[in-house]
């Protein structure tokens, strides 16, 4: 932009479809003795982006009346994948159309100029460019400016908080001294000054067996000052052993010497976690060649002495080999995809991280990067519970819960997650559904996934501006659910595999939706479960797909007539409750305790379980949220200790865990828990926990 202001002869594009209007325009830039106005003209929208994307523009004057599209139409086109303009715009507009100017002006134009019947208000364009040209060189100082600053250490300390990785400065002249580190240690159940005071504070605390890694890894940096990388176990307070990716780079200040060393410790237990189920993939699949290949050996030498069945085994044999092949080649190609996967949500967490630590953030910026952290690590989340689906569904280790479920509702709910992606993608999802009940016997939870996920995938293999159907009918004793689509279709070779493990549809480079190949399998087998089957139908590329879903429906002699999906036993009163909250994790404490204190109820807190007992006894709490881990007894010691004491006998007291609750619920039920919920807890579920004790105690 500098560039544009110091020279002499600008680069326009006017985009209008009145001949007259566009002689107007260049007569007034004309006028203007100190630029040369080089102007490109377009009589059509598209005309004009075609030549806003092919020519080095300084400017654009806008038309807001086009015969293709109208001036904001124009804009949303030109802006880019963030929404913003690559250069300014000035829009123009006739008298009586205005109003049209603030709409431009909210999608990122700079300024507008009303065209009056006598043109004279046009002798002001080139006076509305050149400051339009001055404000777009404002911001991008500004936006430079802001680029070179850099946080001073409260900040710094504060949005480092904010994150969930842990992260540390490190001395240089002395290896394994740590200069700082982060709160976040907490998690391990060590307080952040143990690890300060001790100069071999990490090294003491890393698994026996990863010791030599990280002291291999950490000479190499501290002797040719070389980024570090390395993964390795950290050993909590409690023994239990977690995986974590340490990344660190030496700092150096402005002229070239070395101040620190600046690290993240990124817990990646569960990531590990997901390496042994494919491990345990990988050995199925060689377990399986190494069979195959004994039966085929064996078949070879009864084919040395039956020549006559010869051409048939050989045949059966290279098919055999193909298959292996073929399972081999989508095994890689599923690695290499969770790779892709795991590096989209982990590529914007590592930027908003390393901005984070180099730059300030004001208030919006602050929010926009915990939205980014929230959003792709639940990302990653979705991705490793899909695996594990997958992976129980194959042990047989899933049970459904079946109750009464009334189906037009929870298709309704389906849909409902869906909606943000086809509305982005400005496509079509309709919905025809029957006015009358119909009831099935299922898995609400698991039937919504089934649906979700196909809505999902015909969103994400339909283009923008298509159409999704989805369509209910009732064959005898059984209902049909039609998932339809006019997107990209499945190519014949593919449809008889669409179910399997690990198979999706080709996408490019540009298809930012992609996924794993799990969620097709997913739905198969969620549908069988409930006894039910699903059929695809495709004409092949480009002629979208359809999806059905063939279920087992109660006949209505059976239906009662509450409502099938649960909206709620009871609703909220104003009776405040006493709630303790025990975890060792602050961020869960604060939070739930600000959710709890909007609710109107009165809430303490603890971080240990001594100090939870101690004070269970002198708040006499109404309800206690306890976490299972703390560091220094476990949950269900607590939960006996509480049931002991006659003040807190009958407290109501509901497990918080990240464990899982069918392997721990009836070690919970022996410790006298009520309830038990996984994290993060539903809070919708949470509320109503909280409204039934709401009318218990109402009622007492």
């Amino acid at each position: 932009m500098n560039a544009v202001l110091n020279k002499t002869t600008i680069r326009l594009l006017l985009v209008d479809d009145d001949q007259i209007d566009r002689l107007a325009c260049k007569r007034a830039l004309a006028q203007f003795p100190d630029c040369d106005f080089v102007v490109f003209e377009a009589e059509t929208g598209a005309q004009g982006l075609k030549l806003a994307r092919a020519q080095q523009l300084d400017c654009i004057l806008l038309d807001y009346h086009l015969p293709d599209l109208n001036g904001v139409e124009f804009l949303a086109e030109l802006a880019d994948e963030t929404g913003e303009l690559p250069m300014p715009v000035v829009m123009l507009t006739g008298s009586d159309n205005a109003l049209v100017a603030v709409d431009a002006l909210k999608l990122g134009a700079r300024d507008y100029v009303i065209k009056g019947s006598d043109r004279e208000s046009l002798q002001w364009l080139p006076a509305v460019v050149l400051r339009a040209l001055r404000e777009q060189q404002a911001i991008q100082d500004k936006v430079l400016a802001v680029e070179q600053l850099r946080e001073a250490e409260a900040k710094y300390r504060t949005l480092v908080e904010q994150i969930p990785a842990i992260t540390y400065i490190a001395s240089l002249e002395r290896p394994g001294k740590l200069l700082y580190l982060s709160p976040q240690i907490h998690q391990l159940g060590f307080p952040p000054e143990d690890w300060l005071a001790d100069p071999q504070g990490l090294l003491k605390r890393v698994h026996t067996g990863d010791r030599q890694i990280l002291i291999e890894a950490y000479a190499q940096t501290y002797e040719h000052h070389a980024p570090l990388r390395c993964e390795y176990r950290l050993v909590k307070s409690d023994g239990q052993a977690r995986w974590f990716l340490d990344e660190a780079n030496v700092v150096r200040d402005e002229a070239g010497g070395t101040l620190f060393l600046q690290g993240v410790l990124v817990d990646i237990t569960k990531d590990k976690e997901t390496e042994q189920e494919l491990f345990y993939y990988r050995q199925r699949l060689e377990d399986l060649v190494a069979q195959r290949t004994e039966q085929l050996e064996k078949q070879n030498a009864i084919l040395n002495s039956a020549n006559a069945n010869l051409d048939k085994a050989l045949c059966e044999r290279k098919q055999a080999e193909q298959a292996l092949k073929d399972a081999d080649q989508r095994k890689n190609e599923f690695l290499a995809m969770l790779g892709h996967e795991l590096r989209n949500p982990l590529t914007p967490i590592s930027n908003v991280a390393q901005l984070m630590c180099s730059q300030s953030f004001d208030e919006p910026a602050l929010t926009w990067a915990c939205e980014v952290l929230n959003r792709n690590v639940s990302h990653i989340s979705q991705l490793v519970d899909d695996m594990l689906d997958v992976s129980r569904i194959t042990r047989g280790l899933v049970n459904i819960q079946r109750e009464r479920v009334e189906l037009v509702e929870l298709l309704k709910h389906s849909a409902e997650p869906v909606q943000t992606l086809t509305q982005t993608k400005h496509q079509t999802l309709n919905l025809e559904l029957p006015t009358q009940p119909i009831y099935l016997e299922g898995d609400p939870v698991r039937l919504t996934q089934v649906f979700t996920n196909l809505l999902n995938n015909a969103a994400k293999y339909t283009g923008a501006g298509g159409r999704i159907d989805l369509s209910v009918s009732v064959d005898g004793l059984s209902v049909i659910v039609r998932v339809q689509d006019n997107g990209m279709g499945i190519k014949p070779q593919l449809l008889p595999h669409i179910f399997d493990l690990f198979i999706q549809g080709e996408r490019g480079l540009d298809r930012s939706e992609g996924g794993m190949g799990l969620g097709l399998t997913l739905v198969k087998k969620m549908v069988e479960l409930h006894d039910g089957q699903i059929t695809v139908y495709s004409l092949g590329a480009n002629h979208g797909s359809e999806f059905v879903v063939q279920l087992p429906r109660l006949v209505e002699a059976t239906v009662q007539t509450e409502p099938l999906i649960s909206q709620g036993l009871y609703k909220e009163t104003d009776i405040g409750l006493r709630v303790l909250l025990i975890d060792d994790n602050p961020d869960v404490v604060d939070s739930l305790a600000l959710w709890f204190e909007a609710l109107g109820h009165q809430v303490e807190t603890a971080h240990h379980g001594i100090q939870g007992i101690s004070a269970a006894q002198s708040f006499e709490p109404d309800i206690v949220l306890l976490d299972i881990g703390l560091p220094d007894m476990d949950g269900y010691q607590v939960a006996r200790k509480l049931r002991e004491h006659p003040s807190t006998q009958r407290v109501r007291i509901i497990a918080l865990s990240g464990y899982d609750q069918k392997k721990n619920s009836l070690s919970a039920e022996s410790a006298g828990f009520d309830h038990y919920l996984m994290k993060p807890p539903n809070l919708n579920q949470l509320q109503e926990l909280i409204a039934e004790y709401q009318h218990i105690k109402q009622s007492t």
